[in-house]
Formats: C-alpha cells, sequence, structure tokens
C-alpha cells in the first residue's frame, strides 16, 4: 500500500506526530511525509491511503493545509482513501 502522510505544523508538534505514524507503518507499506506546501506539487496517481494532520487552533485546521486540501479534486486525489488528524 502507498501512503501519503501530510502535515502542516507550526511548532513542529503535528510534524513529529506524523513522521512518528510514518515510522510505525514503514516496515508494512511505502510511505511518504510532506509538509503540505512540498504536497501541493503532487498528484494522487498511485495513493491507496491520503493521511492529512494540522493544529486545531482558532476552531479548525490552521490555514497550513488549506491550500493543499482545496486542490484535492484537481490533482486526482478523488476517491482515495483518507483520514485526518489534529493535534
Amino acid at each position: 500500500m502507498r501512503v501519503l502522510i501530510v502535515y502542516g505544523s507550526q511548532f513542529g508538534t503535528t510534524e513529529r506526530l506524523a513522521r512518528a505514524m510514518g515510522a510505525a507503518i514503514a516496515g508494512e507499506h511505502e510511505v511518504q511525509v510532506l509538509a503540505s506546501h512540498e504536497a501541493e506539487r503532487l498528484d494522487g496517481a498511485g495513493i491507496d491511503l491520503l493521511v492529512v494532520g494540522a493544529p486545531t487552533q482558532l476552531h479548525g485546521h490552521r490555514l497550513l493545509t488549506r491550500s493543499f486540501l482545496r486542490a484535492l479534486g484537481e490533482r486526482g486525489f478523488r476517491g482515495t482513501p483518507a483520514a485526518a488528524f489534529d493535534t
């Protein structure tokens, strides 16, 4: 299974959690962990699971992942199983 974990992190907590999750499943799956601004250039081809995480400050997800999330359908992620996490 090919897993893409995308995170937005202001102080490093969400990044550490994303990287720990990636390390935990890397033995059984092909995993890529990227900051949201790095992932904006990727398309969904070949991704079996998308996991996105961000801090939930100010009553919602931070602006750190918003531009990545807005373009998912246009970049081929439509129909890709997904999960979210927050810190």
